[in-house]
Formats: C-alpha cells, sequence, structure tokens
C-alpha cells in the first residue's frame, strides 16, 4: 500500500500505525459527523489545513458543539459563554478560552468499566487515550490557522485576564471565603491555561515567540506571579475542610494526568480528590484479590 505525501508529494511506504489510521478515517468518514472526519483527517495530514477544514473550525464553539453526544460538555460550554458574556470578555477571546476548554474536554474520561481483567482494563484504557488524542484537535488546527492580528488580539486579552487575576490572588479570598470563590479563581487560572495552549500552538507553526515581541509585559512574567499567589492561596487552605470538589477541573486532571505538574495549583484540589478515590479502589481491589 502507497500513499501520497501531503507535503512533498513524493509516493511513502505507511507504517502500520499510519495505515491502521487510515482505515479509521475512512470508517469515520463513512458513519460519523464531519467534525470526526476532519480532525481525524487533521493528525494524520501534516500538511497544511484544507479550506473546508478551515471553515468549519472557524465557526463558533457552538457549531462544534452540534457534533458531539455529550450532554455535560455542551452545559458546560454554554453556560460558560454567558459568564463571558456578563463580563463583556472580547468575543475571539472567549472563542479561545471555549475552544481550548473543547479540546481539552471533548469526550471526558468515563467511569472506569467493571468487571474486567487487568489486561483487558489496559488495553481499554490505551483504546481510550487514542481516541481521545484523534477526536481532540479541533482547537488546534483553529489555532494553527489565526492571523497575526487575531492571535495579538488573544494576547492582549490574556495579558489583561491576567493582570485581572493577579490582582484577585493577591488581595486572597478575605475572610469570608467560601468553596465557590475559590473554585471561580482555579476556574480563571485554568482558562489562562487553555489559552497559552492555542498561544503555543500559533507558535510553534509561526516559528514565533509572543512574550519576546512583548518583552515589556509579557504573558509568562504575570502567569509566574499568579502561580506564586495562586500556590499560597492553596497552601494556606490545605489545613481547611472546605470541599473544592469541581467535575471540569477533575475531568481535565483525568485526561491530562500524564501533564499535569506538581505547582499546577488550581488543579491541586481535583488531583487529590482523584488519588483519595484511586487509592479507595485500590484498597477495593487488594480486599477482593484472594
Amino acid at each position: 500500500m502507497k500513499y501520497l505525501c501531503g507535503i512533498c508529494g513524493s509516493v511513502s511506504h505507511p507504517t502500520e500505525e499510519h495505515i491502521s489510521l487510515i482505515e479509521e478515517e475512512a470508517q469515520a468518514k463513512r458513519k460519523a459527523p464531519l467534525s470526526h472526519a476532519l480532525d481525524v483527517l487533521a493528525r494524520l495530514d501534516t500538511s497544511p489545513s484544507t479550506q473546508e477544514t478551515i471553515d468549519f473550525v472557524n465557526q463558533p464553539v457552538e457549531e462544534w458543539l452540534k457534533q458531539t453526544k455529550n450532554a455535560w460538555l455542551k452545559k458546560t460550554i454554554l453556560a460558560e459563554r454567558k459568564k463571558h458574556e456578563s463580563r463583556r470578555l472580547d468575543t475571539l477571546y472567549s472563542e479561545a478560552i471555549l475552544k481550548s476548554m473543547y479540546g481539552r474536554l471533548h469526550d471526558a474520561a468515563e467511569s472506569r468499566p467493571r468487571g474486567m481483567t487487568h489486561k483487558e482494563f489496559t488495553a481499554y484504557l490505551v483504546k481510550k487515550m487514542r481516541e481521545l488524542e484523534l477526536f481532540r484537535g479541533f482547537h488546534r488546527i483553529w489555532a494553527k490557522n489565526l492571523s497575526r492580528s487575531e492571535i495579538e488580539t488573544i494576547y492582549f486579552y490574556a495579558l489583561k485576564d491576567a493582570e485581572d487575576l493577579l490582582k484577585m490572588l493577591e488581595v486572597g479570598p478575605g475572610p469570608s471565603r467560601d468553596a465557590a470563590s475559590i473554585i471561580r479563581l482555579l476556574h480563571r487560572r485554568d482558562d489562562l491555561d487553555g489559552v497559552q495552549m492555542i498561544l503555543l500552538d500559533w507558535e510553534q507553526v509561526n516559528d514565533t515567540n509572543l512574550d519576546e515581541s512583548h518583552a515589556n509585559n509579557n504573558l509568562s512574567a504575570l502567569i509566574k506571579k499568579i502561580d506564586e499567589a495562586g500556590d499560597k492561596i492553596m497552601r494556606d487552605l490545605s489545613g481547611t475542610t472546605m470541599s473544592f470538589a469541581d467535575e471540569r477541573l477533575e475531568r481535565i486532571v483525568r485526561l491530562d494526568a500524564w501533564q499535569a505538574e506538581d505547582n499546577d495549583w488550581w488543579l491541586r484540589p481535583a488531583s487529590k480528590k482523584i488519588d483519595e478515590e484511586n487509592e479507595r479502589f485500590l484498597k477495593e481491589f487488594n480486599d477482593e484479590t484472594p
């Protein structure tokens, strides 16, 4: 079997993995919505995106939501959109936050299946991880096709958002703090994390460092200050009995646990809860094992 390279036009022999992915793409085109086919194609082909793909990903995120059966994701993103409108966020910046959220949360982790052998469970996890990577590429296609003026607009409003969040963290949650107000801070930091992914994808395609272009006021420097302040708040709250249970952050941790770092303070409560769940699961497993 041969295929034509999308970049140079030469004929190459694909690997077994590539053949498998091509077959999956063909099946997706027959059975799945346009979104699945576009996404698989985008991950198979490193050549520039087709106009059909660009037209699709340039639609508002609400159009993307029509391609998913994930009711929780639809509800969450639409609710966030209303919050953005109440805050009068720039439309393009709002799209960057929500499209990145879609990419990071699409087809979020299902509950652990029961009654499987260890071998079956491992195979199930590998399959799910592969599927997730195949079907979570919309935001990255959108990011790499943004113009310089569009990415500068997103960067400008990310700076403004970061400055606002830093002020809130420096003031602190105050004596009347509650779990809901803390979770709002965690969400705001997660929004910035998603936007940073959009910026990074654009930078890689365009071989540009946006922070270097904004040496006097760059996003990375602000994020560093935010994380120092956020880490201090979470350490101060480490002994509290308040519950910071939040499905959005827990789903992000479950999906991207291999990418999470200890200094990701906004994900720390979710990581802690999931670690506790895993410990209980292992204890149940060990107790049931003869």
